[in-house]
């Protein structure tokens, strides 16, 4: 890790930079002038740092009990107005292309993944301006340490990890890649590599080197020949950084988390090996970084310095709508928790995934207390709301070319039944019950941008309320767990 610790002393861009000179650090001959020069930085930069933690409201240690009582993440009115603008440029779309989609669990995991405020949306940089070279010194080194560090203590670690025998035996008879192209068909060849490297591809590498999946894996345990074991996660700290950015981040998490001694395994989205999209571009996960209760203060910590040293890496930085934010451009949710994973399923691998199919269900019910309440008001003084209802689920059920007599006897029905699915008869249960959600949903659309956000918060509000014990979230602070 020297070459990332060297990475990490580089001057900030805004300093003037010698050419002639290659060493990164001050050598050992250094005169007490540069001494003191240096010293004076390091003052400046702790002064930095204090002013970062002034204004975040944070003591001078964040390794205690106060940091995650010091986080909070209610869900209020701005959540409420930022949905409301994702449904309406859902709808225009929607009309644009004559469509009958319906905003689901996809579109709210998007949402929540993707969704920028109109006055924050990110310029998307050309193919030309992704840091190939940047990311190939990342994952080279981080391989080629893993690599050297794992050949030379191979007898301490087959003792634990006797698997690891047919690795060893790889990585003996095949050279050593001397570029990313060379990394990821060694990658292709012997697929077992990727899986236990220290960088690693999420779901590997195709066999025409094309990614499954945007992220790559950097698992620092790994690379220090299982020295120490990853503790379970059940924090993760997101950072949004600019795509150019993200491999030199990287490096420098990587050079402070070694020199701190703090465990650490993160993903990245690994923009030089897959199509590069407006629709990647503008995720908001671009970095996530897997903890536990007890290194995610020091993980904090050390990205705080970061902060310092490379500001423009931070500011302005969005970040996932739903997480806790710990600084600018920084913030922390929950891992799901073993109820989580086994209630959901696939759903319940992640922060996002949880917290898409909570806020489907809580805004699905949301809608139908507020039409129940509400049958005969006109939010546009057109339509009521229960007429609004009526003409969705009508269009749900037009692939059925039921009669409009019969039709109009189950919306009766489904009105009757308090729109609840479970309280209808067998006959309406057959025939509406599948469609009863998807018809909500639409009325959704229709409706709750419609809707004072001071209004629907409270609504809303009873929802999380309800439903959050159903998935062991916490109804106070929607970034952790109950």
């Amino acid at each position: 890790m020297e070459n990332f610790e060297k990475q990490f002393n580089q001057p900030s861009p805004e300093q003037p930079k010698n050419p002639e000179r290659k060493q990164e650090t001050l050598p050992p001959t250094a005169t007490a002038e540069n001494k003191e020069a240096r010293q004076l930085q390091e003052q400046q930069d702790q002064q930095k740092l204090q002013e970062v933690r002034e204004q975040l409201g944070i003591g001078e240690k964040k390794e205690d009990e106060n940091f995650f009582e010091n986080l909070k993440r209610p869900y209020g009115v701005e959540d409420v107005k930022n949905l409301q603008q994702a449904l309406i440029e859902f709808e225009e779309k929607r009309k644009k292309e004559n469509g009958k989609y319906v905003f689901d669990y996809n579109n709210f995991y998007q949402f929540l993944t993707s969704f920028r405020k109109k006055e924050t949306q990110e310029i998307t940089p050309s193919e030309k301006e992704i840091p190939v070279r940047d990311y190939e010194e990342l994952e080279l080194g981080i391989f080629q340490g893993w690599r050297q560090n794992l050949l030379q203590n191979q007898e301490r670690v087959l003792q634990g990890r006797p698997k690891l025998a047919e690795v060893i035996k790889i990585l003996q008879n095949e050279p050593l890649p001397k570029n990313l192209d060379e990394l990821r068909d060694l990658y292709r060849r012997y697929p077992l590599l990727n899986d236990m490297s220290a960088v690693s591809y999420q779901e590997g590498v195709g066999e025409k080197l094309e990614k499954r999946s945007g992220f790559l894996h950097i698992n620092m345990a790994r690379y220090n020949a299982y020295k120490y074991e990853m503790p379970e996660a059940d924090m993760r700290i997101y950072l949004n950084p600019p795509v150019e950015a993200i491999p030199k981040l990287s490096m420098h998490l990587v050079g402070l988390a070694e020199k701190e001694k703090i465990p650490l395994y993160f993903k990245i989205i690994d923009y030089s090996f897959q199509k590069f999209t407006p629709e990647n571009a503008g995720r908001l996960d671009k970095m996530l970084v897997y903890t536990d209760k007890e290194n995610a203060p020091k993980l904090a910590k050390i990205i705080e310095e970061l902060q310092v040293k490379r500001p423009q890496w931070f500011q302005g930085r969005e970040l996932p709508n739903l997480v806790a934010p710990i600084g600018e451009g920084v913030g922390i949710a929950a891992e799901p928790s073993k109820f989580q994973k086994q209630k959901f399923g696939e759903q319940g691998k992640s922060f996002n995934s949880v917290r898409a199919l909570f806020m489907k269900e809580v805004w699905r019910d949301t809608t139908k207390d507020i039409l129940i309440a509400n049958k005969d008001v006109k939010p546009r003084g057109g339509r009521t709301f229960q007429q609004i209802f009526n003409d969705q689920l009508r269009l749900s059920l037009d692939y059925l070319k039921l009669d409009s007599g019969i039709v109009n006897r189950y919306i009766e029905q489904v009105w009757q039944a308090g729109l609840d699915t479970e309280k209808l008869s067998q006959e309406v249960k057959d025939k509406v019950g599948r469609n009863l959600e998807s018809t909500l949903l639409r009325t959704m659309q229709d409706i709750i941008p419609n809707i004072t956000p001071d209004s629907l918060v409270t609504w809303v509000g009873r929802r999380i309320q309800d439903k959050a014990p159903q998935y062991g979230i916490n109804p106070e602070n929607i970034a952790l767990n109950k």
